[in-house]
């Protein structure tokens, strides 16, 4: 390749990266406050936070465990299907009703496809046997592990697109959490308006009556101090709501919360790694036991207090 062709190369390989960094910039906006659109330069403002969070995704996506086969035929012969399914029949569900699956269905596409199967995991204590040599030990406290919830995402022609495709989900999620600040402090905002209206409201009946009360009789203590208590509570909703409309009030506010979640996406999203052992009923047991077991380790995928999930990628046969 000659270096004119190879500096045209690099230019269109640039420009495209610019325009798909333009498109999920707009998706982002588009989940997050449509009216950031009215901050102005609100791309090139974002252009560095959205880079950082896909950054930080890729990071973080490409320390799933897998691929391993998902199929009826596969829950035999792999630990981790094994484990995450109750019976075989199971996996050709969930096969046959993903939604994710029928997109890339009804796209044409038709082999083998890579996507992340995530799922819930709980534990719960039971009695059972254990076995020390010749002995067999009974009412002995076990943990079972049982999986639910089983949900196939982004099932992609290959392991780097399902990852790109996950990726982008990650951006979806980070901007559906400042999509959820931003609506919260509205409705703040629109809270403490209502409280401040009625404040005022219940402070001028209670003027009218004060100042009818006096004309024919002295001064009511109670009905005073009840005017006072009115005027004290309504100066502290306005201190409120100011700080909330400092907070929130223009475009440019909504972007700067989007930006600040896409700046700090670890304190919205985290995945770290748990890595079980269980033997064939799925109850835990450790290294030394003598029973027949298999190791099987998955991502942990947590958003905040929202949602915590468990997950591999997986390779499925798209028919």
């Amino acid at each position: 390749m000659n270096p004119l062709n190879r500096l045209l190369q690099g230019f269109q390989k640039k420009r495209e990266e610019r325009e798909s960094l333009e498109t999920t910039i707009e998706e982002i906006v588009d989940i997050a406050d449509p009216s950031i659109r009215r901050a102005g330069h609100y791309q090139r403002l974002l252009r560095q936070p959205v880079q950082e969070a896909s950054s930080y995704c890729a990071e973080i996506i490409g320390k799933i465990p897998g691929p391993v086969r998902l199929s009826k035929q596969s829950y035999s012969s792999e630990p981790e299907i094994r484990a995450l399914f109750a019976k075989a029949e199971d996996v050709e569900v969930l096969l046959k009703n993903s939604p994710d699956v029928e997109v890339l269905r009804r796209s044409g596409f038709r082999g083998d496809a890579i996507g992340l199967l995530t799922m819930d995991k709980e534990e719960k204590t039971v009695f059972g046997h254990e076995k020390h040599g010749e002995l067999i030990q009974r009412d002995v406290v076990q943990h079972t592990v049982n999986f639910s919830g089983h949900r196939i995402v982004s099932p992609s022609p290959d392991l780097d697109q399902a990852r790109a495709g996950m990726v982008h989900r990650g951006l979806e999620v980070l901007a559906t959490v400042a999509m959820e600040n931003i609506t919260n402090l509205r409705a703040e905002i629109s809270d403490l308006r209502q409280k401040r209206d009625y404040l005022a409201g219940f402070i001028q009946i209670l003027n009218g009556r004060s100042n009818l009360h006096s004309r024919f009789a002295t001064p009511d203590p109670e009905m005073l101090e009840e005017l006072e208590k009115a005027k004290t509570s309504k100066a502290k909703v306005e201190a409120e709501l100011e700080k909330r409309l400092e907070d929130l009030s223009y475009p440019k506010d909504a972007l700067r919360h989007l930006s600040d979640v896409m700046l700090k996406p670890s304190s919205s999203l985290t995945m770290g790694s748990i890595t079980l052992r269980l033997n064939w009923m799925n109850v835990r047991v450790d290294e030394k036991s003598e029973e027949g077991s298999n190791a099987i380790t998955l991502a942990e995928i947590s958003l905040a207090e929202r949602l915590h999930r468990y997950g591999i990628f997986v390779v499925l046969h798209v028919e």
